[in-house]
């Protein structure tokens, strides 16, 4: 049960589960939701490094709609369910409602500036 393996791996416990886009497993826990996102096998710990890397940068460009990767008690990001691996995204479920209220094009476009100001060389 994914519950079991959320509390094991991460040692946080689901209050509330649902399902964003029908397709990723989300949860809140405390004051923070929780998004189950799914990885290719082919994905190795350097580019999940270089995309941790990269969801920090961008909070710190003020994005605050951006998930940051959880580490699993084993100190790694990957994380197996049902034979299928997975990275624990932790967000602010209140990101900025200004934000959020506006266009998407208009968030995607401010999302994107923002990102190409991004040094390091993702693979």
């Amino acid at each position: 049960m994914l519950q079991d393996v959320i509390m094991r791996n991460y040692g946080i416990m689901m209050e509330q589960q649902g399902t964003f886009h029908e397709r990723y497993e989300q949860f809140l826990a405390g004051p923070f939701l929780y998004t189950v996102m799914p990885v290719h096998e082919e994905i190795n710990e350097e580019e999940l490094t270089e995309r941790l890397k990269l969801s920090q940068f961008m909070k710190q460009q003020g994005d605050r709609q951006v998930g940051t990767f959880m580490l699993s008690r084993e100190g790694t990001f990957l994380s197996e369910y049902e034979g299928k691996l997975f990275i624990l995204l932790e967000s602010d479920p209140g990101a900025d409602v200004q934000q959020l209220n506006q266009p998407l094009g208009i968030q995607l476009a401010e999302f994107h500036e923002r990102g190409r100001s991004f040094a390091e060389p993702l693979h």
